[in-house]
């Protein structure tokens, strides 16, 4: 068994990603929605190559094969992700159970209009266990204040 992994670290004006699978991070700037890490993943790579057009990804067969966790070879390579901080940003790392559940314009809504990250959270999980919840969903919200 391998699990997916994506961290965050913040210190002064930066924010370091690490990042393994299909779990993100999100920068969610000005009431814009920015994918910062890339999917490790078949459907992901399919896409990227120019094999699969990124709207048939979401209902592609394969879209839950992964091509990178962590726990499954000995040493697995880390995708690094650095970004420069502002005020009023808010990050979001989420597992796929959110974003197999809601698209990026859901997200990007449920982001504006809520009020601070723990309700942002709460409407951001209980949108997609009503879109159907039927994988874990994990989210993690962080915005910064200076």
């Amino acid at each position: 068994m391998g699990t997916t992994m994506t961290l965050a670290r913040f210190s002064g004006e930066r924010a370091e990603i690490g990042h393994i699978g299909d779990s993100r991070a999100y920068l969610f700037r000005q009431g814009e929605l920015r994918q910062l890490t890339r999917d490790h993943s078949l459907v992901a790579e399919m896409v990227a190559s120019g094999e699969l057009r990124p709207e048939e990804a979401a209902d592609h067969p394969f879209r839950s094969v992964i091509t990178r966790a962590l726990g499954i070879e000995s040493r697995v390579a880390v995708d690094l992700v650095e970004q420069d901080l502002l005020p009023g940003d808010r990050f979001l790392i989420c597992s796929d159970g959110l974003t197999t559940m809601l698209d990026h314009t859901a997200i990007a809504a449920l982001l504006a209009e809520s009020d601070g990250p723990a309700a942002a959270a709460a409407a951001l999980i209980k949108a997609a266990n009503r879109a159907g919840g039927f994988d874990n969903i994990t989210v993690v919200l962080v915005d910064v204040r200076t």
